[in-house]
């Protein structure tokens, strides 16, 4: 996440726009990440700039790397267990949480 935030990975323009997905599909996705479920690679293309410092483009991947990085933010909530079939029994202590860093709160999952 840093590495967005600093530019060292980039997403570039020819992509379309980061945030298609709905809440539900969010969910699900970031459930998978937390439950260690296999997820579809990201694929970066490395490039060295002109101050020498190498930076990756994402070629495929930048609607999943976009949801990380929303949900690292807290930007959103996960859904309620009513608006998604989470695939994880234990996905239910994750349902309608956020990520809040590494504080420990009721509603924050760190």
């Amino acid at each position: 996440m840093n590495d967005l935030k600093d530019q060292i990975i980039t997403i570039p323009d020819y992509q379309r726009d980061g945030d298609q997905w709905d809440d539900e599909r969010k969910s699900l996705f970031v459930e998978s990440v937390i439950n260690n479920l296999t997820i579809p690679a990201l694929f970066f293309v490395a490039q060295l700039g002109r101050d020498g410092v190498e930076r990756s483009e994402v070629v495929d991947g930048q609607q999943r790397l976009t949801t990380l990085k929303a949900f690292y933010e807290g930007r959103f909530r996960l859904v309620p267990p009513s608006e998604a079939p989470y695939l994880s029994p234990n996905s239910i202590h994750y349902a309608g949480k956020h990520y809040s860093g590494p504080q420990n709160s009721d509603q924050a999952i760190s």
